[in-house]
């Protein structure tokens, strides 16, 4: 984890959902505080290919680095991700009709203090 990181929390169930792969979006309410913080970590660029100018989010991936807790010692994996401005999936969290920072995950890596939960079946 790099000084420069962003960090996000999460909810242990939608942690639990990207790190197995299984949720590929987390998303972030089109507030103030959200649009500051992502345009100062992504950046926007000036896009000219609609004719005039206009101000889109820079699509190079960029490390984010996801918590489930606050304690030094909380589950954190890191993951390349993009953004874009949308309409979530309601299955991964999101509000019917509502717009939201996607933060597209394309990479997972650096898994610490995850514990894996087995089932039954799995242990025998």
């Amino acid at each position: 984890m790099s000084r420069n990181d962003l960090i996000l929390t999460l909810k242990k169930q939608w942690f639990d959902k990207i790190l197995s792969g299984e949720k590929t979006e987390e998303y972030r309410e089109m507030k103030p505080y959200w649009e500051k913080r992502f345009e100062n970590y992504f950046g926007k660029v000036v896009d000219f290919s609609g004719g005039p100018g206009s101000r889109v989010w820079d699509t190079h991936k960029k490390v984010i680095v996801f918590r489930n807790g606050y304690r030094s010692d909380s589950p954190v994996f890191s993951a390349e991700c993009t953004i874009s401005e949308g309409y979530g999936k309601e299955e991964w969290g999101a509000q019917k009709g509502e717009k939201y920072f996607i933060l597209t995950i394309h990479r997972i890596f650096g898994a610490d203090n995850v514990h894996t939960v087995h089932t039954e079946e799995e242990n025998q």
